[in-house]
C-alpha cells in the first residue's frame, strides 16, 4: 500500500522530469540546426568570396596584359620561373628568368636617346632587387593587393625582404664580360649573364626555412629544396598561369585551403601577398607535402614508395596518382597494388603510367634533385 502511495506521489515527477528532458533534447535539436545552418551560411559566404576574389584577380591580369601588349609581343606575366618589372609608362622592361639564368632590359624608344649607361643602372637596380621591393614596384601586385585586402575571408599577407637573387651574387660588380647589347628597331636591351651556380647559391637563402620545416613536419630539407627548384628555379615572386604562388608554386584555391585549415584551423584563400611572402609560402608548402605525405598517401607501406607518390602528387594530385594504378582516384586501391611493387617498381610505373608528361618530368627532377642537395648541404 504504501508503495503504491509512493508511485502515486512520484508519478507527477517522472511525468515532469520526463517533459523537462523532452523539452531539452528539443532545445538542443534546434539549436543544432541552427548551428547546422549558420555554419551552411558562412561556408557559402565563404565560398562566395573566394569566388569573387579570384574572378577579380583574373580580370586585373588580363586588363594589365592588355595594356603591357599595346607596347610589347610577350608580358612573361604569368611564368613562375621569370619575374619582369615594367616602368610606369610601360616602355621599360626588367627581366629576371631564373631558368636561363639571364637578367635583361629592355627599353621602347623611337628617339634611339637611349644609352647603354641608363640600361646598365636599371639592370645594377634589378639585380639588387628583393620581394618587397619588387613587389612595391609591381603595378599589377598593387592593383590585386587593394582586392584581398577588400576581402574578409581572404588571408592576406606583409611582404619579406628576400633577395630575388643571392646575397653574394648582388653585392659583387658586374662581369664586363658577361654584358652584351643590342638594338632592334626601336628596342634597346643589355643583357647579362649570371654564373652557371646561381641556381644552387639561391637555394642557401632559404636553407635555414627548408631545414626548420622539415623537422617541424617529419619531412627532409632536400625533399623541399628540390622542389623549390622545379618549381620556380628559387623565384620568391613566381606567378604562374594557373594562378599558383611563390617559391612553392602553391595554388590558392585547393593547397592553400588544405593546409592554411591544417595549420591553423580556419578555412581562408590565401592572397599573392601572403604567399609571396617565402617564410609563409615554405610553411604552407611543407604542410602541404606533410599532408600528402602522412594523410592523403598514409595507405602505402614503404617510405620510399609513398615519397614518390607524394612528389608526383605535389604536381598533379593524389587522385591521380591513383589512377595512374588502378584507373580510378581511389588511393586505398591504388595503395593495395602499391604495397606489392619495390620501389623502384613503383617509380618506373608513375614514369609509364602518369596521365600527362609533366609530372613525369617533374618526378624525374625532384628526386635528382634531392639527391644533389643532400650531398651540397650534407644533409
Amino acid at each position: 500500500m504504501v508503495s503504491r502511495r509512493l508511485g502515486l506521489l512520484l508519478f507527477p515527477l517522472l511525468l515532469q522530469a520526463e517533459q523537462s528532458f523532452e523539452a531539452y533534447k528539443k532545445l538542443q535539436e534546434s539549436h543544432f540546426k541552427n548551428e547546422k545552418v549558420k555554419f551552411i551560411d558562412f561556408k557559402k559566404q565563404e565560398d562566395a568570396a573566394f569566388k569573387r576574389y579570384l574572378a577579380q584577380e583574373r580580370e586585373a591580369i588580363l586588363k594589365y596584359k592588355k595594356k603591357v601588349k599595346a607596347f610589347w609581343p610577350t608580358t612573361d606575366l604569368e611564368d613562375a620561373k621569370k619575374h619582369v618589372i615594367y616602368s610606369q609608362d610601360l616602355r621599360t622592361k626588367s627581366l629576371i628568368d631564373y631558368e636561363k639564368n639571364e637578367v635583361s632590359v629592355s627599353r621602347i624608344d623611337s628617339t634611339r636617346q637611349v644609352s647603354k649607361q641608363q640600361l646598365l643602372h636599371t639592370l645594377k637596380q634589378t639585380l639588387s632587387l628583393n620581394n618587397k621591393k619588387a613587389y612595391e614596384k609591381n603595378a599589377l601586385e598593387q592593383d590585386i593587393h587593394k582586392l584581398a585586402k577588400d576581402e574578409n575571408y581572404i588571408q592576406d599577407g606583409k611582404i619579406d625582404d628576400q633577395p630575388l637573387l643571392s646575397d653574394s651574387f648582388s653585392a659583387q660588380k658586374l662581369n664586363a664580360d658577361q654584358i652584351t647589347y643590342s638594338q632592334k628597331g626601336d628596342v634597346h636591351t643589355i643583357r647579362y649573364k649570371l654564373p652557371g651556380n646561381s641556381t644552387f647559391k639561391r637555394s642557401y637563402n632559404y636553407l635555414v626555412a627548408a631545414k626548420s620545416n622539415a623537422q617541424r613536419f617529419k619531412l627532409k630539407a632536400q625533399w623541399l629544396l628540390a622542389i623549390m627548384h622545379s618549381e620556380s628555379s628559387f623565384n620568391p615572386m613566381a606567378r604562374s598561369h594557373i594562378p599558383a604562388y611563390g617559391l612553392m608554386q602553391i595554388v590558392p584555391r585547393t593547397a592553400g585551403i588544405d593546409s592554411y585549415r591544417f595549420l591553423y584551423n580556419k578555412r581562408r584563400l590565401l592572397s599573392a601577398s601572403y604567399l609571396y611572402n617565402t617564410q609563409n609560402n615554405i610553411e604552407i608548402g611543407s604542410a602541404y607535402f606533410h599532408i600528402l605525405y602522412y594523410k592523403y598517401l598514409s595507405s602505402i607501406q614503404d617510405p620510399t614508395s609513398r615519397l614518390y607518390c607524394a612528389i608526383a602528387g605535389y604536381n598533379t594530385g593524389a587522385g591521380n596518382v591513383a589512377r595512374a594504378f588502378v584507373g580510378t582516384n581511389s588511393v586505398q586501391s591504388a595503395a593495395e597494388l602499391i604495397n606489392t611493387m619495390s620501389p623502384e617498381q613503383v617509380y618506373d610505373y608513375l614514369l609509364r603510367n602518369l596521365r600527362h608528361e609533366e609530372p613525369k618530368h617533374y618526378l624525374k627532377r625532384v628526386r635528382a634533385r634531392s639527391t644533389q642537395y643532400k650531398e651540397i648541404y650534407q644533409l
